[in-house]
């Protein structure tokens, strides 16, 4: 089980990183890869509402050992995949104790902001 994990996630693909205080796990795990399809006239059809789904289902899955979860990205994705938690996988929906919106930051970026934001300054040194 790991204490703290950092989702950068988007509506197309998830990486998982664990944070530890004195590294921080660059070996993501990738969440199956799904595109959302979106017609412009249709923009959450029948067919793009169940690849959503199953697409959050992948990173609940992937986050079934955190206790502690910060989801960051760029888009609203972060907000669907918390209501997804909450219809859906009710254990894992109080273990996401954040919602950051944030561009992509190369991996020491998001290393520096999951520690500021889950790890005491006097674990630290």
């Amino acid at each position: 089980m790991f204490k703290y994990v950092v989702v950068w996630l988007d509506y197309s693909q998830a990486q998982i990183f664990h944070v530890h205080p004195e590294r921080f796990d660059e070996s993501s795990i990738w969440a199956k890869t799904h595109e959302v399809l979106r017609h412009p006239s249709e923009p959450h059809g029948p067919q793009a509402l169940e690849q959503q789904k199953q697409f959050f289902s992948d990173v609940a899955g992937a986050l079934g050992g955190a206790e502690e979860i910060l989801v960051v990205g760029p888009s609203a994705a972060k907000l669907d995949l918390l209501h997804y938690a909450y219809a859906h996988q009710p254990t894992l929906a109080p273990r996401i104790v954040g919602l950051e919106t944030v561009d992509h930051p190369i991996d020491g970026q998001l290393a520096k902001y999951a520690r500021s934001y889950f790890v005491p300054a006097s674990l630290m040194r």
